[in-house]
C-alpha cells in the first residue's frame, strides 16, 4: 500500500475503533441515552488519531491509537474538539 491508502485506511480504522470504544464502555438502553456530544468527539479523534497513524505508512492498532489519544488528551486537542462539537450542538 501507497501513503494515502494507508492514510485512508488508517482513518477508517480509527473511526471504527472510536465507534466501538464508545459502544463498549457507554450502555445505552434507550435512544434518549445517546449524546452525540461525547460520540462525535471519540470517533473524531480516533479517527485523526488514525490519519496521523496511516500517514506514517503503518497500519493502526490499538497501543498505536491508545498511545495517541493520550497525547491528544496531554496537549488539549481532545477538549477543544469536545467545546467545539458541544458549542455545535447548542
Amino acid at each position: 500500500m501507497d501513503i494515502l491508502e494507508t492514510t485512508l485506511v488508517g482513518g477508517v480504522v480509527g473511526a471504527v475503533y472510536g465507534v466501538m470504544g464508545y459502544i463498549k464502555n457507554h450502555s445505552i438502553s434507550e435512544p434518549s441515552d445517546f449524546d452525540w456530544s461525547k460520540f462525535l468527539p471519540t470517533v473524531i479523534l480516533t479517527a485523526l488519531a488514525g490519519l496521523v497513524i496511516g500517514s506514517t505508512g503503518k497500519l493502526p492498532d490499538d497501543p498505536m491509537i491508545a498511545g495517541y489519544l493520550t497525547a491528544f488528551g496531554t496537549i488539549g486537542i481532545d477538549r477543544a474538539v469536545e467545546t467545539f462539537i458541544k458549542m455545535i450542538f447548542k
